[in-house]
């Protein structure tokens, strides 16, 4: 991974906050950041725990666009990673995958931030399950949102210490 220090992030946010922080890629992603001192991280936290010091917690919910607000209160930037990925409705995906990044999008833009970093699936896909589909939309969504500093990065496999 290349760490954050050598990245120019600190020059375009201050503050950094990721949703989907509780996933190990999260968990490792703000492992990372963390080593940037320039930057305030904060992690957003629906059900799962985080358990990764230096960084604040933050509540939010890609359901609740009240409670995104006040977890964007001072954010200039957000790594948005955050995604259903398995359920039994396929109704499901679409509520959180695309309304919610939907959500997310406009309580970004109520609250100033200036980046969105949206994280999604080399599964996105047509051919795919609901939770194909429904990454797919979401990343539609992000490139439709008229909104100039919107960015959209797939990640295909994704290495991790449980193999």
């Amino acid at each position: 991974m290349i760490s954050p220090t050598k990245l120019s992030l600190s020059k375009i946010t201050n503050t950094l906050l990721v949703t989907g922080a509780s996933s190990e890629m999260g968990s490792a992603l703000l492992r990372q950041l963390l080593n940037n001192s320039d930057l305030k991280i904060r992690a957003m936290v629906h059900r799962s725990l985080v358990n990764v010091s230096g960084c604040e917690i933050r509540p939010g919910n890609l359901k609740n666009k009240g409670l995104l607000v006040r977890a964007l209160s001072g954010v200039d930037t957000v790594v948005h990673m955050a995604a259903l990925t398995k359920s039994t409705r396929e109704s499901d995906y679409f509520e959180v995958n695309v309304s919610g990044t939907k959500n997310l999008i406009d309580a970004c833009l109520e609250s100033g931030v200036k980046k969105i970093i949206y994280i999604s699936s080399s599964a996105a896909s047509l051919n795919g399950g609901g939770y194909s589909r429904s990454k797919l939309e979401a990343e539609q969504s992000i490139k439709k949102s008229g909104n100039e500093v919107v960015d959209s990065t797939s990640v295909g496999s994704v290495w991790s210490q449980g193999g």
